[in-house]
């Protein structure tokens, strides 16, 4: 069995959701994944221009990792269709799994 690898992507620091990276690796290393990049935007959901999210999709598109974790949905977007349309390209367009460390934060999950 081989060793998948992954991405680990957080978004803004938030007092509620902790030390978003060291979660996400600690969750890498209970799976059994090889992370082999991580992404974090300094912004908020408020701000349309995210650059590690963008450098991450792209690096899906050319298959650098199969696996990526987040945090929670709310980390990819606030706006439920925002984080559909990143699930969507990852998983259907990129064949790249998406694991979600918790399913929802603390009740702002998107459905």
């Amino acid at each position: 069995m081989s060793v998948k690898k992954a991405a680990a992507y957080s978004r803004a620091l938030c007092p509620m959701y902790g030390d978003q990276q060291a979660t996400l690796r600690q969750y890498a290393e209970e799976q059994a994944l090889e992370l082999v990049r991580v992404y974090h935007d300094h912004v908020t959901d408020l701000d349309y221009h995210h650059p590690a999210l963008d450098a991450l999709l792209l690096e899906a598109e050319q298959g650098v990792f199969e696996v990526v974790i987040v945090l929670c949905p709310a980390r990819l977007g606030l706006r439920s269709e925002r984080f559909r349309q990143v699930r969507d390209l990852l998983e259907k367009a990129y064949g790249v799994k998406l694991h979600l460390v918790l399913a929802n934060c603390q009740g702002r999950g998107v459905q």
